[in-house]
């Protein structure tokens, strides 16, 4: 388990890295973050990112099981970029640290994750919730990938993108943690079709995102996801 966890944790980081080393002005503004730290030298000679959670994992900012501070620097020097913060939630929700209210009951269950074919059991009690899978990697399970929909989404729908989640079906509850855990309308908006998604499975369909798209008066978001010119 304690192996396999770790292999679920490198995963993560490296999938992290390669989005936070396409722009060398992201890793500037992260080592910015930690210059109180990490200092002179050691911090000038960190050229990518693997060097610098390197560097946070030897003073303790960063594990297995501690991830609130690369957290906050996703948060904080990748402002309107969610899918690193993305991948590391899918991890979090993998290990526990974030619960979902979707499954309360006790139970084992697999839980794929990217780039490592493994799978991860990890056993539940009434007061553990079960982590969401990896919709991407999990298909069959989880339905089929809208990894590029929800990406055109996220930067289509605007500030009126609730309409859209409550006409899916998300609940309110749902939609009110996401708009007080996550400040930009991007990163709300990708993080509520996660959520249905999770919920969903295998019922969440591009034809339903077209469908609900055009309940609520977005037929030129409906009409370029039928199209796929996107």
């Amino acid at each position: 388990m304690e192996e396999q966890q770790y292999g679920a944790y490198k995963d993560m980081l490296i999938s992290i890295a390669d989005i936070v080393d396409q722009d060398s002005s992201v890793l500037e503004t992260m080592k910015f973050k930690c210059d109180s730290f990490i200092k002179g030298r050691e911090r000038d000679q960190i050229k990518s990112a693997i060097q610098l959670w390197t560097a946070l994992e030897k003073r303790e900012y960063l594990g297995i099981s501690d991830t609130k501070f690369l957290k906050d620097l996703l948060k904080s020097c990748m402002k309107g970029h969610v899918e690193a913060l993305t991948i590391l939630e899918k991890y979090e929700r993998l290990i526990g640290v974030i619960p979902t209210t979707l499954n309360q009951q006790q139970s084992t269950a697999p839980v794929h994750f990217a780039g490592n074919p493994q799978i991860i059991y990890i056993q539940q009690d009434s007061h553990t919730a079960l982590p969401r899978q990896y919709p991407q990697q999990n298909v069959e399970a989880s339905g089929p990938d809208l990894t590029t929909e929800f990406s055109f989404l996220t930067n289509s729908l605007g500030k009126h993108w609730s309409f859209l989640m409550r006409e899916l079906g998300v609940p309110e509850s749902e939609i009110e943690v996401v708009q007080s855990d996550y400040k930009y309308t991007k990163e709300q908006i990708h993080q509520c079709l996660i959520t249905w998604k999770g919920i969903q499975k295998q019922d969440a369909t591009k034809q339903r995102l077209i469908n609900a798209l055009r309940e609520v008066d977005r037929n030129d978001l409906a009409d370029t996801l039928e199209e796929g010119t996107y």
